[in-house]
């Protein structure tokens, strides 16, 4: 790899992570005002539990996406209930 590409890489990598936080600093000062801070603390308490309890998916999002993706191949059922 040449030392432009890491150097464009990098790039990309800073503005991936400076761009969220400049549209956090403008966006969220503006949602507060809508909804209120107590409203907010409970929204970001919220996305944090999600955040945090994320870990305990095992797999299955990519498991059901895989199991809906294959059904794209199947044969349509012929209107009989499988019992």
């Amino acid at each position: 790899m040449t030392q432009r590409a890491i150097s464009a890489n990098f790039l990309i990598n800073v503005a991936g992570t400076i761009l969220p936080l400049a549209a956090a600093l403008i966006t969220v000062p503006i949602y507060i005002a809508h909804i209120g801070a107590a409203r907010y603390g409970i929204l970001a308490v919220v996305w944090i539990l999600l955040g945090y309890f994320g870990f305990l998916d095992f797999g299955l999002s990519r498991a059901s996406a895989n199991a809906l993706g294959r059904l794209g191949d199947a044969r349509p059922n012929s209107g009989r209930r499988c019992s």
